[in-house]
């Protein structure tokens, strides 16, 4: 790379490093992977510098980070040289642009399933629940959970035009039922996705039945969004706090084009739809105790019946307690839904931070760079989810 291009690579990337991590954010809404994505952006960017002409800077990264985000969702679930559509269409059919997987019919195909199959493929595709997880939500042994998501991918692969109405018949004892699944979340141990990985590449009938319900699995990632929400939690060594709030907005109402006026937090920073930014003032106070009422300069016309990702980034006042003794304690953190969907909620410590507890028990807590602590559910409608951490600096 010559001097005159590292300079240049630099200074754009200082200007838009945040707005690709929110971005990432928005896609994945994973703090840690955005965080990864974000340095493959880089590295690709400085590969590619250039090649850049002129462009819109901002453009030109983001599609960069946009493609690294594709890639790491069609590595996802392909674990072996099936013959899936090639790597460019394999990418898209995540955000619903393949032909007979896109995301209307997916979205109809959940629409029709039974609640309580859907519920159950829901927590298992959106909520990361294991079986036994799902057995003690729904009241219900193992078994019968992974027969029920099991279930409804076996309906929504026939209603996507993959086999015909029958039970799923397969020849191998590896991968019967359920295991198939497991093999496609890679959640098999790794003695047992080394034999599924040498059998499927051997046996055309496993590898087809692997293709069709990887081809389901991709089309679900499509309305992911729509069936969870998320809540992430950055802290600072001050104790500080970032919010990133990502979910699903359905026009329930007429066509929305510009001025679209909304209430919203009074620490409002930043938000987006679709991945796109949106610029927004404040107008006054709203009618809601501590929220004030924005007008936003739409990207695109909202029709009615559209359902559009949205990302809302708060500040807020509430921060860290320093108890002593070099710990710290931030909560409560709330989610309060309208709807019964899969949720996860998550605190990101700051850097050297060494997690304590977390109230309730977390599903995961996860180390690298800074640890982040997760907890993922099912929360009823229209109730309440509050999650505390202590951890000490």
């Amino acid at each position: 790379m010559h001097i005159m291009e590292k300079d240049l690579l630099e200074q754009i990337w200082d200007q838009n490093r945040d707005y690709l991590r929110r971005m990432l954010i928005g896609l994945g809404r994973d703090i840690d992977l955005a965080d990864d994505l974000l340095q493959e952006t880089y590295l690709n960017a400085r590969r590619g510098i250039s090649g850049l002409k002129g462009e819109n800077a901002r453009a030109w990264l983001a599609a960069i980070a946009k493609n690294a985000f594709l890639m790491h969702i069609r590595r996802r679930y392909v674990r072996t040289e099936t013959e899936l559509e090639n790597a460019e269409a394999a990418a898209e059919s995540v955000v619903g642009t393949t032909e007979h997987l896109n995301s209307m019919n997916i979205r109809q195909a959940l629409s029709t399933l039974d609640p309580i199959v859907r519920k159950a493929l829901v927590m298992k595709h959106y909520g990361g629940f294991t079986y036994k997880d799902i057995a003690k939500h729904m009241n219900c042994p193992v078994g019968t959970a992974k027969w029920r998501v099991h279930s409804a991918i076996i309906a929504l692969r026939q209603m996507l035009g993959g086999a015909e109405e029958k039970p799923m018949e397969l020849t191998c004892n590896d991968l019967k039922g359920g295991r198939l699944l497991d093999y496609l979340y890679a959640k098999l141990p790794d003695d047992e996705m080394k034999a599924a990985d040498e059998h499927i590449e051997k046996c055309s009938g496993c590898r087809k039945e692997a293709n069709e319900v990887a081809d389901v699995l991709q089309a679900l990632d499509s309305v992911e969004n729509e069936y969870r929400v998320t809540s992430i939690i950055e802290l600072d060594t001050e104790g500080k706090a970032i919010v990133y709030a990502s979910f699903v907005f359905a026009n329930e109402h007429g066509e929305i084009a510009e001025p679209f006026e909304f209430g919203g937090s009074k620490s409002l920073q930043y938000m987006a739809i679709e991945g796109k930014e949106v610029q927004f003032e404040s107008i006054g106070q709203s009618d809601l105790p501590d929220t004030l009422k924005y007008r936003a300069r739409l990207p695109d016309t909202i029709v009615p019946g559209k359902p559009v990702e949205m990302l809302i980034v708060d500040y807020p006042e509430q921060r860290a307690e320093e108890l002593g003794n070099r710990m710290w304690r931030l909560g409560p953190g709330k989610l309060d839904l309208s709807e019964e969907l899969a949720y996860a909620a998550a605190i990101r410590l700051p850097a050297d931070a060494e997690f304590v507890q977390g109230m309730p028990e977390p599903q995961e807590v996860r180390k690298k760079k800074a640890t982040t602590v997760i907890w993922r559910g099912m929360l009823p409608a229209n109730q309440k989810f509050e999650f505390w951490v202590e951890y000490r600096l």
